[in-house]
């Protein structure tokens, strides 16, 4: 019997040997990422709390990993209008050597101003956050397991991100709300037992959209049925011009069948008014995340600085790729779009390329009122241009337009041409698809159109 017990206290003690080795072998994702062992993509499944993030961690090392990803991690959203978000919960799990580990993750919302994230929202992994603050508050939710989807737990991160008043926060177990809402006292500097918590309060969701004629600086406020300010959603943000979509939650004390009117102004002017109830969707019916992916085509006769933009068929901006990117002479240049928007489904969209002084540069169709199209494989184009010349011409340039009117390839620039007949056996590559319509235009000096030959692609 003394055998038998001396046996297990030593398989005991070497399974509790092992077990903390394994423990302390596991690495933070943080320091995986700055060693470049790991790449981190992740992408939003919408919404503001709860699993609202799915993380893919690939392995490019030349070993098995084991990784510990902490709550307090955070992911800042590409899309600078909507929320980005830090993790609540913590997960080790191991990645063998050239394989990838897909986690859908516990997250919070941390910038209350901006939008809810919406669904395939692009994220980037930036580490932890600030131990004294937002790591702090992410720990005790954790150690709480307080990350489902709670609206006690939201509340309490932006009482930390965007510090909100902690008067406001309820939950029905005293003992975790008391762990939660006194280190948000702690963070803010605040004494626990002096604050006159509000135990009931309800989460109002919606959403406002417009289209801004000029960069703005917004406000958008809530009010009562008595016509009484019981919300400021955001104030004095600046948004760029074009289409303004922003899904929002409002907290408030008016009970479940309020009605709460919105107000969206630029200054002290209104541009939309909306009434808000409990039953009210975050996200319209009509709105859909849209992926684009496609290459824009085009000939940069000098350096430029270009800005890409979403537009309609009104040409109306729905949102900027980037602004003032240089790019230098070329006979040719090709961008890479690859961007995630989440924007009205039964339009027509195209990705327009303009130059500083707001010259069209390229136009490419990425989306027709439900179908995405897709990016074009590289096609190499032929065709004999003609031309019998009278006389010589000096200083004459040979360009192929698009049948949006966007120069696409330059096959030479002032050139000399001699008299008689001549023909020039071109090649230029697109990828605006097959059977495209261009046009061959030979102009002088001062732009005058010598001659214009039109012609369908291959």
């Amino acid at each position: 019997m003394k055998q038998q017990l001396f046996f297990l206290s030593i398989v005991l003690i070497l399974c509790m040997a092992k077990s903390q080795t394994f423990a302390q072998n596991y690495t933070e994702l943080e320091q995986l990422v700055e060693s470049k062992q790991v790449t981190v993509h992740a992408h939003g499944l919408g919404g503001y709390f709860g699993e609202r993030l799915r993380i893919e961690i690939r392995n490019i090392a030349n070993k098995a990993l084991l990784v510990n990803l902490p709550a307090g991690a955070i992911f800042n959203s590409q899309n600078t209008s909507i929320q980005d978000l830090i993790t609540l919960k913590d997960y080790q799990f191991a990645v063998q050597k050239g394989a990838s580990k897909i986690l859908t993750v516990s997250t919070a919302c941390i910038q209350a101003s901006n939008g809810s994230p919406f669904k395939n929202a692009v994220y980037a992994y930036k580490g932890q956050g600030d131990p004294e603050k937002l790591g702090k508050i992410a720990k005790v939710i954790a150690e709480q397991e307080l990350y489902s989807t709670n609206g006690f737990t939201q509340s309490a991160v932006w009482c930390v991100s965007d510090n909100k008043d902690v008067a406001y926060l309820a939950h029905p177990d005293p003992k975790k709300f008391t762990a939660v809402a006194q280190t948000v006292c702690d963070i803010q500097g605040k004494d626990f037992k002096s604050i006159d918590f509000k135990y009931q309060k309800y989460n109002f969701h919606s959403y406002v959209r417009t289209f801004l004629a000029q960069d703005e600086t917004l406000t958008l406020e809530a009010y009562n049925s008595e016509g009484e300010l019981i919300s400021t959603v955001f104030q004095d943000l600046k948004f760029p011009k074009g289409f303004f979509y922003l899904p929002f939650m409002i907290q408030h004390k008016e009970g479940l069948e309020a009605s709460i009117r919105m107000v969206l102004k630029a200054g002290e002017e209104i541009l939309q008014e909306q009434e808000v109830t409990q039953d009210s969707e975050p996200h319209a019916e009509d709105m859909t995340s849209l992926l684009f992916n496609n290459r824009l085509v085009f000939v940069a006769d000098e350096n430029l600085s270009v800005t890409v933009l979403v537009v309609d068929e009104q040409e109306r901006v729905y949102s900027e790729i980037y602004r003032d990117k240089p790019f230098r002479k070329s006979s040719q240049t090709v961008i890479n779009i690859k961007e995630n928007q989440f924007l009205p489904k039964h339009n027509k969209y195209f990705i327009a390329a303009y130059d500083s002084q707001g010259k069209q540069l390229a136009k490419q169709l990425v989306y027709n009122k439900g179908e995405a199209v897709h990016k074009a494989e590289m096609k190499v184009q032929r065709y004999n241009f003609q031309i019998n010349l009278v006389d010589p011409l000096y200083n004459v340039n040979l360009d192929v337009y698009d049948t949006y009117g966007n120069k696409v390839a330059n096959v030479f620039e002032n050139s000399k041409l001699a008299h008689g007949d001549r023909v020039f056996h071109t090649v230029f590559k697109h990828y605006l698809g097959n059977k495209q319509t261009f046009y061959y235009r030979l102009t002088d000096k001062e732009g005058a159109i010598i001659k214009e030959v039109e012609f369908v692609g291959d």
